[in-house]
């Protein structure tokens, strides 16, 4: 916080206002997502929908902070049965990707 003042002068009348002015840093914007545990179940049958029990998803913000996003917070795919030829399972938070093999 820092005071200003203003100051205008017409025709010989001179006005000043003061008052303070508070600048606040940018708020922290998304940089990326991580998978930083695996889930517990790592093998599946065909026809298995993938758990994601135990699995972490951290963000990560462009002032070097971060946080473990709750479940409800990203999405997975694929979400339903798991075929045979998918071999990863893509998270989505917030427009950013983390690939878990």
């Amino acid at each position: 916080t820092k005071p200003v003042t203003v100051t205008y002068e017409e025709g010989g009348v001179r006005k000043t206002a003061a008052f303070d002015i508070t600048v606040n840093a940018p708020a922290p914007v998304l940089a990326s997502i991580e998978i930083t545990a695996q889930p517990t179940k790592t093998e599946y049958t065909v026809g298995e929908a993938f758990d994601r029990t135990g699995m972490k998803v951290t963000a990560k913000y462009s002032d070097g902070s971060t946080r473990e996003l709750a479940d409800h917070e990203y999405t997975h795919t694929p979400d339903g049965a798991l075929t045979v030829s998918e071999n990863q399972i893509i998270v989505t938070h917030d427009g950013h990707t983390a690939v878990l093999p």
